[in-house]
């Protein structure tokens, strides 16, 4: 775990998509990113000598669903609420 992001994760099961939802925030003004590629997903590492491929199906869901959330020590209580409001209305 980081302190200095806030992730989450949009559950596969929920029939929401990353990107759309990500879209959905940008529209509102909230700026996120996705969370980082699996190490074996990395292309410079598959590159490396002694690299081998094996399955990581946590990772991978990670790296598919997942995103971060804006997260500073200089969000207002107000912009807090801006961003909570915005993703509690992408399900409406």
């Amino acid at each position: 775990h980081v302190y200095w992001m806030y992730g989450i994760v949009v559950k596969r099961e929920s029939g929401l998509k990353r990107t759309d939802f990500m879209k959905y925030l940008k529209e509102k003004g909230v700026d996120t990113r996705t969370f980082f590629c699996s190490m074996g997903s990395q292309p410079f590492l598959q590159k490396q000598k002694g690299y081998r491929e094996i399955a990581t199906p946590v990772a991978d869901m990670l790296w598919e669903c997942g995103l971060y959330l804006p997260s500073s020590h200089t969000l207002t209580s107000e912009k807090i609420e801006f961003i909570s409001d915005a993703i509690k209305s992408f399900s409406k």
